[in-house]
């Protein structure tokens, strides 16, 4: 799980870093704010995940069984 966490971590960062360069040296940073946004909102998605998947077992809630 952790790593694709990672991959895809590494996969939008970079892809957000990349479409920004492109969008300043091109001057068309107007039209690729949707793609900006997108990259950004799945970068925080990985974090959540992360946070999920790998929070201390003192955190995790607590199932009641019958």
């Amino acid at each position: 799980m952790a790593v694709f966490c990672a991959i895809g971590l590494f996969i939008f960062a970079s892809m957000l870093l990349i479409v920004t360069g492109i969008g300043v040296f091109n001057g068309a940073i107007a039209s690729l704010v949707a793609v900006m946004v997108i990259c950004g909102l799945a970068s925080i998605m990985n974090i959540m995940w992360f946070v999920v998947a790998f929070r201390s077992n003192n955190h995790r809630s607590v199932t009641v069984s019958h």
